[in-house]
C-alpha cells in the first residue's frame, strides 16, 4: 500500500522551477513534442514488447486472443523463473517435475502456440538479477547460477519462447568499482573488469548450449563500468558463436521522454558506448545482429481510498510521440514497462481461477482507446534530421555518435551522483556548457578508478563539508517542499523545534573526506517523506560573481542571505547529481549563508554543496563553515 500512496503524491506532485537550472535531469529535453507532424513508417517497425505486466501464462493460454488485441508483439512473462537462485521447474510448486511433465511448461507451451496463432509471436521468460550477486571468483556461487539459467534456457525452447529476458539492474552497486565488498587486495580494477566480462560469457555459453537460436534480452539500467563488462561478455560470446538471435539492450533513460530527439539520442549514445568496450569481431556483430531497445513507462497504479487506480504518467498524445520515437530509433525491439496490469484487466472470477493479481481488477483508464492506438500506430516524425538520425540508430551505424548528437541539439556527459560518488551519463542540450569543466572532472574520475586511482571528489569539485543540519520535518504527500518550517523564517542555531518525531535541534556535521555528498540518513530518522535543512556559512574576502551548485533528491530549495535563488520539485522525484541546480549570485565581502531544505520522499536522501567561478571550478578565497567564524 505504502508503494501506491508513493506512486500517486509522485503523480499528484507540481514541479516549480526558480532562477536555478537543473542541468543533469534535463527533463524539459525529455518532454519537448509539440509540433510534430506524423506520416506512416517507412519500412519494417520494430517489434513492441510488454515487460511483464503480471501476465502469467495459465492465464495467457486461455486468453490469446485478448492479449494479442492490446497492440503487442511479444510479452516478457514473469512468473516463471524470479531470479538467479530459482529453479525454473518449481515454478509449477514441485521440483520433482522436470521436462515434459511439468505442469508450467504445459501452460507456457500452450500460451506460446495460443499466442502464436493470434499474432502475438515473440515472447521472453523474464527473469532478474536480485538480492547479491556472488562474488566474481566464487566459482561455486556462479556454477550454480550457470546451471539454473541453463535450466531456464532448456525450459524456454522446450515451451516455444523466442528467448530469455534478464533484469539485471537490482544488484547495480555491484557493477561500480566503489562497492564495499570489493577490497582489491589481490586484483586490480582490470581483473575485476575481466572477472565480469568472463563470468557474463560463460553464463551466456550455458545458455545457447541448450538453445541455440536463442534472443536475449538485457534490460540494463546501470552506466557503471562493470554493467558494461557484463553486457561486453555475453556479446562477446554471442559473436564467438554467431548467435542468430542477437542481444538486444533495453534501456530505462526514456521511461517518460517524448521527445523524439532525445529518444534518439538516447540510443545513438547507446549504440556508441556499447561499441566501444566490444573487440573488433563483437562489434561488428552487435552492429549486424543486436540493437538498443529503448523502454516506456506511461502509467502505474496510484492510490484512491486505499484502492489501485490506474495512473498516467504521460498523456495519450505524449504517449503517441514517444512511440513514434521509439519506431524510429529501435533496430528490433521496443518495450513498455506496465507497472503491473495497467494496460489490461480481468474479471474477480479470472483472479481467482489463476491467481491474478487483484490489481488487474477495475476499470482501465477513460481514454485508454488512445494508448491503444498509440501502440498499433506505426509511425514517424516528418522531419529530415530525426529521419536521419533514426535510419542510423536503426542500421545501429553511428561511426560519428557526436556529430548525430549535435544534430539532435544533444550532447552526452558524465556524471557524478549519490550514493556513493557513482558515475552515470546524461543528455544536456548541445549549447549548454554550464557543466562542461564538471562533465571533464567527472570523466577523468572515470577513467582513474579503471586504473586503480581513487581520486578525492572533495578537493577536485571544492565540495562543502562543515554544514548545521536540523530535520527531519513531515513530508507526507509530498507536501513538505511548501511548507514553511521555522528553519525558513531565520537559523537560530540555539533554536529547537517540533519535529516530525518529537523535538529537533541544529547540530553540526562534517561529511567525511571525499564522500561528497552530505548522507542526511546518517542522520537522522526516519528517512522516508522527510524534510531537512542544511546550513552553509560562506566568507569571501572580497565581493565578487560566483555560482551556487548543488544537487539533491528528491525536491530542493535554495535561499543566499534569506533570499530564495532556487525551487526544484521534479515530479518525477530524481538522484543527488552534481551540479543538477546552477545559480548565480554575488558574494558580498564578507560572510554570506546558504540555507538547502531537502523534501524527500522514499529511497536515498543526500545533498551536494560548492560555490564555483562562471565555469564550475572551485573558489580558492571562498571558504565554508558550519557556523560563523567568531
Amino acid at each position: 500500500m505504502m508503494l501506491r500512496r508513493l506512486l500517486l503524491a509522485v503523480a499528484l506532485a507540481t514541479s516549480a522551477l526558480g532562477p536555478a537550472a537543473a542541468l543533469t535531469v534535463e527533463r524539459d529535453l525529455q518532454s519537448r513534442c509539440d509540433g510534430y507532424t506524423y506520416e506512416p513508417f517507412e519500412g519494417t517497425p520494430p517489434l513492441r514488447l510488454m515487460f511483464d505486466g503480471r501476465i502469467r501464462v495459465n492465464w495467457l493460454a486461455d486468453h490469446a486472443d485478448y492479449a494479442a488485441g492490446l497492440g503487442f508483439d511479444g510479452i516478457l512473462i514473469g512468473g516463471i523463473m524470479d531470479n538467479q537462485g530459482s529453479d525454473v521447474w518449481s515454478a509449477d510448486g514441485s521440483s520433482r517435475s522436470v521436462g515434459e511433465d511439468d505442469a508450467t511448461l504445459q501452460d507456457a507451451r500452450r500460451a506460446n502456440a495460443a499466442c502464436r496463432r493470434a499474432g502475438l509471436t515473440h515472447n521472453f521468460i523474464k527473469t532478474a538479477f536480485t538480492g547479491k550477486l556472488p562474488g566474481w571468483w566464487d566459482d561455486l556461487g556462479w556454477s550454480k547460477i550457470h546451471s539454473n539459467y541453463r535450466q531456464a534456457a532448456r525450459f524456454a525452447r522446450a515451451a516455444g519462447f523466442v528467448g530469455i529476458c534478464i533484469d539485471s539492474e537490482y544488484v547495480g552497486e555491484q557493477y561500480h568499482y566503489l562497492w564495499p565488498d570489493y577490497t582489491y587486495d589481490t586484483y586490480t580494477a582490470a581483473d575485476l573488469r575481466a572477472k565480469v566480462r568472463s563470468r557474463a560469457a560463460e553464463l551466456a555459453a550455458a545458455m545457447y548450449d541448450e538453445f541455440p537460436d536463442m534472443e536475449f534480452f538485457l534490460v540494463h539500467a546501470d552506466d557503471a563500468p562493470l554493467a558494461w563488462e557484463l553486457l561486453a561478455g555475453w556479446v562477446e560470446e554471442a559473436a564467438r558463436r554467431d548467435a542468430p538471435g542477437g542481444v538486444h539492450l533495453g534501456t530505462e533513460g526514456t521511461y517518460t521522454a517524448c521527445s523524439v530527439a532525445h529518444i534518439l539520442a538516447h540510443v545513438i549514445d547507446r549504440i556508441r558506448l556499447t561499441a566501444e568496450v566490444l573487440s573488433p569481431q563483437a562489434r561488428a556483430y552487435w552492429r549486424e545482429r543486436c540493437g538498443v531497445s529503448p523502454g516506456g513507462w506511461p502509467m502505474w497504479f496510484g492510490d484512491d481510498d486505499d484502492h489501485a487506480v490506474r495512473t498516467p504518467r504521460v498523456t495519450a498524445r505524449q504517449f503517441r510521440a514517444m512511440m513514434a520515437g521509439f519506431d524510429m530509433a529501435a533496430a528490433k525491439y521496443q518495450w513498455v514497462y506496465p507497472a503491473g496490469a495497467t494496460w489490461w484487466c480481468a474479471s474477480a472470477e479470472e483472479i481467482e481461477r489463476y491467481g491474478l493479481s487483484e490489481e488487474a481488477a477495475g476499470p482501465l483508464l477513460p481514454d485508454m482507446d488512445a494508448y491503444y492506438r498509440g501502440l498499433r500506430t506505426r509511425e514517424q516524425v516528418a522531419d529530415p534530421v530525426l529521419l536521419r538520425a533514426g535510419r542510423a540508430a536503426r542500421a545501429m551505424d553511428v561511426p560519428d555518435a557526436d556529430a548525430l548528437l549535435a544534430s539532435l541539439g544533444r550532447r552526452a556527459m558524465w556524471s557524478l551522483f549519490h550514493p556513493d560518488n557513482q558515475i552515470t551519463r546524461a543528455l544536456v542540450a548541445a549549447d549548454d556548457h554550464r557543466l562542461d569543466w564538471t562533465a571533464e572532472q567527472v570523466e577523468r574520475i572515470y577513467q582513474e578508478r579503471a586504473r586503480d586511482l581513487r581520486p578525492n571528489i572533495t578537493d577536485i569539485f571544492g565540495l562543502a563539508r562543515d554544514f548545521s543540519i536540523i530535520g527531519p520535518f513531515d513530508n507526507t504527500g509530498w507536501q513538505g517542499h511548501d511548507r514553511v518550517y521555522p528553519p525558513e523564517k531565520g537559523a537560530v542555531l540555539d533554536a529547537a523545534y517540533e519535529g516530525m518525531a518529537g523535538r529537533v535541534s541544529w547540530r553540526q556535521v562534517t561529511v567525511p573526506d571525499g564522500q561528497g555528498f552530505l548522507d542526511f540518513a546518517d542522520y537522522f530518522t526516519p528517512t522516508d517523506w522527510t524534510v531537512a535543512y542544511a546550513l552553509c556559512f560562506v566568507h569571501s574576502p572580497k565581493e565578487q560573481p560566483a555560482q551556487i551548485r548543488t544537487g539533491a533528491n528528491d525536491a530542493v530549495k535554495v535561499w543566499f542571505n534569506g533570499r530564495l535563488v532556487c525551487d526544484v520539485q521534479d515530479d518525477e522525484g530524481r538522484w543527488a547529481a552534481i551540479d543538477d541546480d546552477v545559480v548565480p549570485v554575488t558574494l558580498p565581502a564578507g560572510r554570506s549563508t546558504i540555507l538547502v531544505k531537502v523534501a524527500q520522499t522514499t529511497g536515498r536522501w543526500a545533498m551536494c554543496l560548492r560555490v564555483t567561478d562562471a565555469e564550475g571550478r572551485p573558489l580558492d578565497d571562498v571558504t565554508l563553515a558550519a557556523a560563523p567564524a567568531p
